[in-house]
């Protein structure tokens, strides 16, 4: 596919073009893609010089790029995908089975924390939301928890003393075709009992909340929001609430983007690191934040479970990493012993830290153009559905025994098999 960017242009011998209305080139992006990549790319190009040339859009784009114009132009597409021809494949591992329908398009699903339950928003055109809670066994029987003005967005779940409470984004769009950082925004914490809003101060604003943006206990939220300094430098900032107290504090350093990526301890001490998660090669430096009062402090080395880059299993006894977008790394972290896992090409389109997550201990679920678990003991990967069901992205239960799958006409909640 393609696009035409201008006629009649002049071409700059510096580079780029100028709208001379009687020039005799035609600036173009084309748009290639098939199923193991995708890339953009400018060809321009001069009937009357008979001259044409490719121009790189993007670096990001190079080794996609390559590939796409070497199966176009000479090698043609890669033979269909099979057990003979892909030795990491496998027809043996867990299957999703037996889908219901459990809501339509206009809603969303996600488990609780311990998978018994799946917290389902309800919108109306972007406005008006309903929050229901179910049990997983019988995702029938909703039960309203909450309305809103705005749209709802659910991060946090929090299984406390008083009972499962569950944290609450709310947007007021302005238009509601769209979302903007302008759009007014407010925090809830709701369960079963009540619906109480967190009052943020007037002066945070643009703010946004990250998934663990709450500690543990209950007792306080970070949201986090951009600044521009006055020279003209950006940071990023927290912004660290009691929730028992109301009182809010600002956690920054000048010229430095701050994440707090989540809690450790019986009494919840924020983790911190410096820079950004898509950084490449940049040094994170860790830091704990004392929530009471706000002070941050150096630590020597990040904690395990709070490494870049790297997801520890849920019995915390092995980790993964994703390199270069074409192996991952699994390391038991008892032993020291690595091994690795080398994707087919038609998968490394869709190979990204987010896009590899623990399944269960043994089990790595890949979100790809179809969702495949990895058998970490095996280093085989098997798709979960059938090609032809038209279930896209598959979400697992914590307790690996339910997944949420996603169709055209809404949300399924499918039943995981794993004997064959």
């Amino acid at each position: 596919m393609g696009i035409v960017l201008g006629n009649n242009l002049v071409r700059d011998p510096a580079g780029g073009f100028k709208d001379g209305r009687r020039g005799t080139w035609t600036a173009t992006k084309w748009f290639l893609q098939a199923e193991t990549a995708e890339a953009e790319v400018f060809f321009n190009y001069s009937l009357s010089e008979k001259r044409a040339e490719f121009s790189e859009k993007d670096e990001e784009y190079r080794e996609d790029l390559i590939q796409q114009l070497v199966v176009g132009l000479r090698d043609g597409p890669l033979p269909e995908r099979t057990l003979e021809n892909d030795p990491n494949l496998t027809l043996i591992g867990p299957k999703v089975v037996n889908w219901t329908r459990i809501a339509d398009s206009s809603e969303t699903c996600q488990f609780g924390p311990k998978g018994d339950t799946i917290a389902i928003t309800a919108s109306e055109a972007g406005s008006h939301s309903k929050l229901f809670i179910a049990p997983t066994a019988r995702p029938s029987e909703r039960t309203l928890l909450a309305q809103f003005d705005g749209s709802a967005l659910v991060p946090e779940f929090l299984p406390l003393d008083q009972g499962l409470s569950l944290f609450v984004v709310e947007t007021l769009r302005k238009d509601p075709k769209a979302f903007s950082t302008s759009d007014p925004q407010r925090l809830w914490l709701v369960n079963a009992q009540s619906k109480h809003e967190i009052i943020v101060p007037g002066n945070v604003t643009n703010w946004f909340a990250m998934k663990g943006c709450v500690s543990p206990d209950g007792g306080f939220v970070a949201l986090q929001s951009w600044r521009t300094q006055p020279n003209n430098k950006r940071s990023r900032i927290i912004h660290l609430g009691n929730l028992r107290s109301g009182e809010w504090r600002k956690i920054e350093m000048p010229d430095t983007m701050l994440e707090l990526v989540g809690w450790s301890g019986k009494v919840p001490t924020g983790i911190v690191l410096t820079g950004m998660s898509f950084g490449k090669n940049e040094v994170r430096k860790p830091y704990s934040l004392e929530p009471a009062t706000g002070q941050l402090s150096p630590l020597e080395s990040t904690p395990a479970e709070f490494t870049p880059g790297r997801e520890l299993s849920p019995n915390g006894q092995r980790s993964v990493e994703v390199i270069d977008k074409e192996r991952l790394v699994i390391a038991d972290l008892a032993t020291g012993r690595n091994r690795e896992f080398v994707f087919h090409p038609y998968d490394r389109r869709n190979v990204f830290p987010d896009s590899i997550h623990w399944a269960s201990d043994h089990y790595l679920v890949f979100q790809g153009s179809r969702t495949a678990l990895i058998a970490t003991d095996t280093l085989k990967m098997n798709f979960v559905t059938e090609k032809e069901s038209g279930i896209g992205s598959v979400e697992f239960s914590p307790a690996f025994k339910f997944a949420l799958g996603v169709k055209a006409d809404g949300h399924y909640l499918g039943v995981v098999q794993t004997s064959q």
